[in-house]
């Protein structure tokens, strides 16, 4: 089985979307054997480049099955995948990131009221849940924001390497297990 190591978002240990639990013991998720089809059917992964695109209350590193993986631009969707470690991520670094997004954001002038309605959101926490809420509204403002200037890619760039040095367990676009 050829392997590689994801990031896997997850809302409190269950999926954002979508219902289920999944296994966290280290054990491999029970093998999906139908097509696999983004955002339908399969377990949906994420390379470092994929990791701003999506936010959730808890972070993981796991490994995957590259069996008949979907790269989909925004998420990878796989067969099946098992936990390697929890990721140092939590309400104050969702706010934290929020801001941050926030504060790219006004830089300009463009999507000034994008600004303030992520603004808005990243203050209004008072769970993970919605703090993880803000930080996604808050990473989308930025990227919406960077469509001006021609630098998505940068943008999206930068949200990464926010996010791996906050969670303190950097994980380079390819690293395979």
């Amino acid at each position: 089985m050829k392997t590689a190591l994801f990031y896997k978002w997850s809302a409190d240990g269950k999926p954002i979307y979508g219902e289920g639990a999944y296994d966290w013991s280290g054990a491999w998720q029970p093998r999906i054997e139908r097509e696999l089809v983004p955002c339908d059917i399969g377990f949906h992964v994420l390379t470092a480049f994929q990791l701003p695109f999506w936010c959730g209350t808890q972070l993981d590193l796991v490994e995957a099955d590259l069996a008949d993986a979907i790269d989909d631009y925004d998420t990878t969707v796989v067969r099946t995948w098992r936990h390697v470690r929890r990721l140092m991520w939590d309400e104050k670094r969702m706010v934290e990131y929020a801001q941050a997004c926030v504060e790219r954001v006004k830089k300009s002038d463009t999507y000034a009221g994008t600004a303030t309605y992520a603004q808005a959101c990243a203050a209004l926490f008072g769970s993970a849940g919605i703090a993880a809420l803000a930080a996604r509204a808050a990473t989308d403002a930025a990227t919406v924001a960077s469509y001006a200037a021609a630098s998505v890619g940068a943008e999206r760039d930068w949200q990464r390497r926010w996010i791996e040095k906050a969670i303190r367990e950097p994980l380079m676009e390819g690293e395979t297990s």
